[in-house]
């Protein structure tokens, strides 16, 4: 797991598969978060193709808070991880 301000796209070349996961919402993703898909874009190339990705992205700002994401993230990786079996 990394923070997207010490991420680079070089962090993907030959991984099994790529979670991003922001509270930011989807129609404003902006900052650290658009700079880091900007430099995926220009290195999609060197990126293997058909890598698992997953993303969690806040569709809404909602007053409830969400369920916390210690309990979220684990579940998403144990379904990644199922994925890759499947495939």
């Amino acid at each position: 797991m990394k923070d997207v301000n010490s991420a680079s796209a070089a962090d993907l070349f030959g991984i099994d598969g790529f979670v991003l996961a922001t509270t930011q919402t989807f129609q404003s993703v902006a900052g650290a978060t658009k700079k880091f898909l900007e430099k995926l874009w220009i290195n999609k190339d060197r990126i293997a193709k058909g890598e698992l990705f997953a993303s969690m992205i806040c569709y809404k700002n909602d007053p409830v808070p969400p369920r916390p994401a210690s309990r979220i993230l684990p579940v998403t990786l144990a379904l990644l991880m199922l994925l890759a079996v499947l495939i």
